[in-house]
């Protein structure tokens, strides 16, 4: 222990009283004071964050592995040639002890790495002050050293191993830089197929106020552990190599600490799924091909879902029981179907019936051929019970986030599905030649066909989870009880919905409100109570502006409900009665900062406008053009509450701001209409969308457009067909003069 301290000493020594620390450590904190400025400060867009310890800690993982990957193949190849270049380790090879040098070039660089860890984390805590968000999370902080500190550790044995293999002190830096990049940068994953041999690498997922890092942590530390002890035994291996001796003592210990980390690396690969990208491709492909002819049958549709959904947040798992009715709609009587489980879902049990027949499902994918075909308007039900756990070395869905604290679920996705799913087709045109394919489905064309809009459901959701949580979900919530130490749930929303529903479920604080015979629910993380009251005040502004344009609200409450980062895809979005919102985006963010983006009244403005535009009262035929209808409403409102609130001229510097950011997408996608407005273009449905609403406002005034969007939801209502983007330019047309007709056309035909 003398000779490795003596070592280290001597090593510690040349590190920090060296020309290049100061420098290295300078360029580090100000690439990383950039990164976390940039993360504070979110531009024209979106207004300044709070400069939290989780958003400062996140910025430190994201940014500082891949630099300080270069610093310790530099120190490294450094520390261990220094004496061999001045033909020292002549003498030092002499001495008895020599083979502690090692060790203590690892813990002298090891001691470099908790250094630049802790200026990294100091300089978080400095932004914070100076930003006046004075709480600091060590929590957060401790990420640092468990998902970058502590793989940099490990990657200096690695090179240090490296540097005494080779024999040459600049072939020895470049291959050390070489072996870096592939074992330990974000490029492992092209070179490296299991995740378990990249535990050289960083984390990079944000860190939640709500839950942490969660299980990534425990798991992250199990592949630290596997990762340690392979490091060693190639410690000792090479060690054999140079010297052709054995060490027993030595080998007993490394060949224990080998089999823990053994054991930890089954325990990290538990449950690992590999996704190879061929065989996906090629299980689209052919269902494809098998299947694809039941676009053309008749099938039956779902009216009416009855489910029960147990939520095990601490175990990241949930199990959802089910009835479906299904009603043949078509004038053909169905004798063939198809229903089809998602992937990553356990079937505990499945079966449909139909008048005499109950027939078992066991597969993800079945077709069923019934022996009493399904008459016009005749129904069946489908019963099922499924589950769901996911486990941290295939990592969580964004949209599935059943964690400890602060899940979202857009639960409706995993719902067993009936009939032909055009979306798992394969887009690629090459990939589709090379299988055989023929075209992909083709989106509806204007001039198509209607729609019925008689595809909405009733839905009655029960949901459960641990006694510390609230679940908000789509719906109003008519009953809430507490049963053998859990919370449960019932929501019914009041009229029909589309067959789109998600949760929540939280450790919420909860503020309440009635207005206008409205009740309006905020819950939220109890530290993220700055915009409650605003946001609170621009509910009520919006419900006010929308019920007397639009007409009535068709719900008796409304629920905003925070979500964790965990969820990543969207600021908010809008389900019948209920807004999810996350942590991360709008409504956790420092109003009061320089340039003073409201995004709590775009929040309130946007989202809960899509109770009129997209909700359950206008809702789109599915085709070309259906976005303008729903997102390019919703900023019309926006924009209009906007003005309503801070003028003409704050709204008119937001429409420029959106001019901006159309003009910047618009060169990287085909440019197209409005009208024609394909969901994936969202800078000409949102942002030119919201230039052109606003153009037609200052021409034939608010008040005409609002009369056309009046009557178009009217329209909707009486015809029983769903509503096409060329309707609402028919009551534009229907309530301006005649004088404006041609500007209208172009505005929403010209590109």
């Amino acid at each position: 222990f003398r000779a490795v301290f003596s070592f280290f000493r001597t090593d510690a020594l040349y590190i920090f009283k060296g020309r290049v620390l100061p420098v290295t450590t300078l360029a580090l904190l100000f690439y990383l004071g950039m990164e976390m400025y940039a993360e504070i400060e979110k531009g024209i867009r979106l207004p300044e964050k709070f400069a939290s310890s989780g958003l400062l800690a996140s910025s430190i993982l994201e940014n500082f592995h891949s630099l300080a990957i270069l610093l310790i193949v530099y120190y490294c190849n450094d520390i261990y040639w220094r004496s061999r270049v001045s033909r020292f380790h002549l003498l030092e090879e002499t001495t008895p002890l020599f083979g502690a040098k090692i060790i203590g070039h690892w813990l002298s660089i090891s001691l470099l790495i908790f250094f630049f860890s802790v200026m990294a984390i100091l300089l978080g805590i400095s932004f914070q002050v100076a930003y006046n968000y004075i709480h600091v999370d060590f929590s957060a902080y401790s990420g640092v050293i468990l998902f970058n500190s502590l793989p940099l550790v490990l990657l200096a044995g690695f090179l240090l191993v490296l540097n005494k293999l080779i024999s040459h002190k600049y072939l020895s830096l470049g291959i050390s830089l070489l072996a870096a990049i592939i074992v330990a940068s974000p490029f492992a994953n092209k070179f490296i197929p299991s995740p378990l041999f990249r535990f050289l690498t960083g984390f990079t997922g944000e860190y939640s106020d709500f839950n942490g890092y969660g299980i990534y942590a425990s798991s992250f530390a199990a592949r630290l552990l596997f990762g340690a002890g392979l490091l060693l035994f190639t410690w000792w291996l090479s060690e054999i190599i140079i010297t052709r001796k054995i060490k027993w003592g030595i080998a007993v210990i490394t060949f224990m600490l080998v089999l823990t980390g053994g054991l930890s690396g089954s325990r990290f690969m538990k449950g690992y799924h590999h996704q190879n990208k061929e065989v996906m491709l090629e299980s689209a492909a052919n269902y494809e091909k098998l299947y694809r002819k039941y676009q053309l049958l008749p099938q039956p549709v779902v009216t009416n879902v009855i489910t029960s959904i147990h939520l095990y947040p601490s175990d990241n798992s949930y199990e959802i029981e089910g009835v479906y009715t299904l009603k043949n709609k078509t004038n053909t009587p169905v004798s063939q179907m198809l229903i089809q489980f998602e992937d990553g879902f356990s079937i505990k049990k499945a079966t449909l019936v139909s008048g005499s027949e109950n027939i078992e499902l066991q597969n993800k994918l079945s077709e069923i051929s019934f022996q009493q075909p399904l008459a016009a308007n005749d129904s069946a039900s489908l019963h099922f019970t499924i589950s769901y756990r996911w486990v941290p070395v295939n990592g969580h869905q964004s949209f599935n986030a059943i964690i400890n604290n602060g899940s979202f679920m857009r639960i409706s996705r995993y719902y067993p599905k009936i009939g032909y799913q055009s979306d798992r087709e394969i887009t690629d045109e090459q990939e589709r030649t090379k299988r055989g394919l023929g075209e992909v489905s083709k989106e509806k064309k204007l001039d198509d066909p209607r729609s019925n809009s008689d595809d909405f459901i009733r839905l009655t959701m029960q949901v459960d989870t641990d006694a510390d949580q609230t679940v908000a979900a789509t719906g109003e919530l008519v009953k809430q009880w507490r049963k053998q130490g859990r919370n449960y749930f019932l929501f019914q929303p009041s009229a029909p919905v589309p067959f789109r529903f998600a949760l929540s479920s939280a450790k919420y604080a909860h503020t309440s409100t009635m207005h206008n015979s409205v009740m309006i629910h905020i819950l939220y993380h109890p530290e993220h109570g700055e915009n409650v009251v605003h946001l609170m005040n621009n509910i009520r502004l919006t419900l006010d502006y929308c019920k007397s344009n639009f007409g009535a609200y068709p719900f008796n409450s409304i629920t905003f409900a925070e979500v964790s980062s965990f969820t990543r895809g969207f600021a908010a979005t809008a389900y019948p009665a209920t807004i999810f919102m996350t942590e991360n985006m709008t409504f956790h963010a420092n109003l009061k900062a320089d340039q003073q983006q409201d995004v709590i009244n775009e929040l309130a403005g946007h989202e809960l406008s899509h109770l009129w535009w997209g909700g359950n009262q206008l809702v789109p035929d599915d085709r070309e053009g259906a976005v303008m209808l729903t997102e390019t409403l919703a900023m019309y409102t926006e924009m209009m509450l906007y003005k309503k609130m801070y003028g003409r001229e704050k709204m008119m510097q937001r429409v420029q701001m959106h001019q901006q950011i159309y003009d910047a997408e618009k060169g990287f996608s085909a440019n197209m209409p409005l009208y024609k407005v394909s969901g994936n273009n969202t800078h000409i449905s949102y942002s030119k969308g919201a230039v052109i609403m606003v153009q037609l406002s200052e021409l034939i005034g608010e008040a005409t457009v609002n009369r056309a969007l009046k009557q178009l939801l009217n329209r909707v209502r009486n015809s029983g067909k769903k509503a096409i983007s060329t309707d609402f330019i028919d009551e534009l047309i229907t309530v301006s003069h005649p004088r404006y007709h041609n500007r209208i056309r172009t505005l929403f035909m010209g590109i």
